[in-house]
C-alpha cells in the first residue's frame, strides 16, 4: 500500500488509462445541496492562494485501469464537471483558451485506445452498473433517455452546464482542481481485497445502507467472471426497477 500526496486534476489527467468503479460500489449520489458546495469551494480557490483538502482517493492499478475503491463520488463529480465545460468549450471556443479537443483527450477519452473498439470502450469513466450508460448518454449528448434524465448523474452535469455556461476564461477552473489536494492509497491488487477495504472504509464514514450492504454482499464473489454474471443477470435488473433519486427502494 502506497499513500502519496497529490491533487485531483494530477490524479484525472492519465491518458490512456481508464477509470473503473467496481460492480460492489454504490451508484452516484451527490445532491444539488453537493454540487453547490463543490462549486462554492472552487470559487473560493480560484480566488484566493489557499488549498483545498478534497479528501482522499483509494484505488487499485490493475494495467491500465485505476480501480475507484473509495472516493468515486468525487471523482466522478469532478469528471462531470469537466465533460460539461468541454461542452461549453465545444460549443462556445472563446470561453475557454484550452481546446475542446484537448480537455476531451487530456480528461474524458482514449483517443488512442484502438483496441477498445467502440466509442463508448474509449470513454475514460467506467461507473457503476446503470450509472455507466447514462454517463455515455451524457458524454456524447446523444439520446439521452427520459429515465436518464432523472438521474442524480443527469442532474449534477446539467447543475454544472448551467453554472458554467454563463461565465468566461473557463479554463481558470480546471486549473483551479491543482488546489484541491487529495491522498491517493494505492492498493496491492494481490494483497489487498477490493471489497474488504471498501466496507472497512465505509463503516468509519456515512454508514452503508442495507441495499448497499446486499449489493456488496451478493457481489463478492471471487471471479470477475461469477461478479459480472450475477451484475448482469440480477442485480441490474433490480437497480433499474427501483433505483429512484428521491428514495432508497432497493432497502
Amino acid at each position: 500500500m502506497k499513500a502519496p500526496q497529490s491533487n485531483i486534476k494530477l490524479f484525472l489527467y492519465t491518458p490512456n488509462k481508464f477509470f473503473v468503479i467496481p460492480n460492489f460500489q454504490r451508484p452516484y449520489s451527490w445532491t444539488a445541496e453537493n454540487i453547490d458546495a463543490f462549486l462554492a469551494d472552487i470559487e473560493e480557490v480560484k480566488s484566493s492562494d489557499k488549498k483545498h483538502y478534497f479528501g482522499s482517493i483509494v484505488y487499485v492499478t490493475d494495467g491500465d485501469s485505476s480501480i475507484i475503491i473509495d472516493g468515486q463520488q468525487r471523482a466522478t463529480t469532478v469528471l462531470l464537471m469537466i465533460t460539461a465545460i468541454y461542452h461549453i468549450a465545444k460549443a462556445n471556443p472563446e470561453k475557454c483558451t484550452i481546446l475542446a479537443e484537448q480537455l476531451k483527450d487530456e480528461y474524458l477519452y482514449n483517443k488512442y485506445a484502438q483496441q477498445y473498439g467502440t466509442e463508448e470502450n474509449r470513454i475514460k469513466l467506467r461507473a457503476v452498473t446503470s450509472d455507466n450508460e447514462i454517463f455515455e448518454q451524457i458524454f456524447n449528448l446523444n439520446g439521452i433517455s427520459e429515465k436518464a434524465k432523472e438521474s442524480k448523474l443527469y442532474r449534477a452535469y446539467e447543475r454544472f452546464y448551467n453554472y458554467f455556461t454563463n461565465k468566461e476564461n473557463l479554463e481558470k477552473y480546471i486549473d483551479t482542481l491543482e488546489d484541491f489536494e487529495i491522498v491517493t492509497i494505492i492498493l496491492d491488487k494481490d494483497d489487498d481485497n477490493p471489497q474488504r477495504v471498501f466496507e472497512s472504509i465505509n463503516s468509519t464514514g456515512k454508514p452503508l445502507t442495507d441495499g448497499d450492504k446486499i449489493r456488496n454482499f451478493s457481489l463478492m464473489l471471487n471471479t470477475p467472471t461469477k461478479q459480472d454474471y450475477v451484475l448482469n443477470n440480477y442485480w441490474e435488473k433490480i437497480e433499474q426497477t427501483l433505483t429512484d433519486v428521491d428514495k432508497d427502494h432497493i432497502t
